[in-house]
């Protein structure tokens, strides 16, 4: 083919072809911004859970300072919890209120050891014993101390435990003195802050020894 039409046929092939609209750019240029876009927030996504992770490893790992307040104001440093509850000390506890009362102290002190006890506990309390037995001690003036000599624990489970305490128990109702033991069920609760302890009260029997 002599030179002269090669060249007028590629002059029409390039006449021929279209150019390329401006919409189809537009659509060309809108799709790689997408994929930017898709891209960065991968990299921003990676970015906060990493964060999250540190911070949560930071969170668990720093040093815990407890700063507790006294009824005076006086700032002072307390420690986390350690070591377990001891199980002798929350029975002298609660029986440090259900057990010794006065006129003055009787409401304060059965206030107390209810918190201290289950909801089948102080709903059998005020059935049987309630506001006539509180009444009664600030009418008749009636004080009762209990001293705790000892105290057993048995049968003890996950869910709590039983104990003994063997007491003295002086009551003014004719300056009376006897030896009694408490047998109490005890089982485990949710910590709060009227309970500290995480056990309560689910039943008690008084008997003489």
């Amino acid at each position: 083919m002599p030179k002269f039409f090669a060249r007028k046929k590629k002059e029409e092939q390039k006449e021929t072809k279209e150019p390329v609209p401006k919409y189809v750019e537009a659509w060309g240029w809108a799709a790689s911004a997408a994929r930017f876009r898709g891209l960065i927030c991968m990299v921003l996504s990676f970015a906060l859970v990493i964060s999250l992770i540190v911070s949560g490893a930071l969170y668990f790992t720093r040093d815990v300072v407890i700063v507790g307040v006294t009824p005076t104001g006086e700032r002072m440093l307390l420690e986390p919890v350690s070591q377990g509850v001891n199980l002798e000390v929350f029975v002298r506890h609660f029986l440090g209120f259900y057990a010794n009362y006065s006129p003055q102290t009787i409401n304060s002190s059965i206030e107390s050891a209810m918190k201290l006890a289950t909801k089948p506990f102080r709903d059998s309390f005020n059935y049987v014993l309630g506001s006539s037995f509180i009444q009664s001690v600030i009418q008749d003036k009636i004080v009762q101390s209990v001293a705790v000599s000892r105290v057993e624990i048995s049968s003890l489970r996950e869910g709590g435990f039983k104990a003994m305490a063997y007491a003295t128990r002086y009551r003014s109702v004719n300056d009376e003195t006897k030896q009694v033991v408490y047998e109490i069920d005890i089982v485990k609760g949710p910590v709060s802050k009227d309970n500290p302890y995480g056990y309560y009260v689910n039943s008690l029997k008084e008997s003489n020894v």
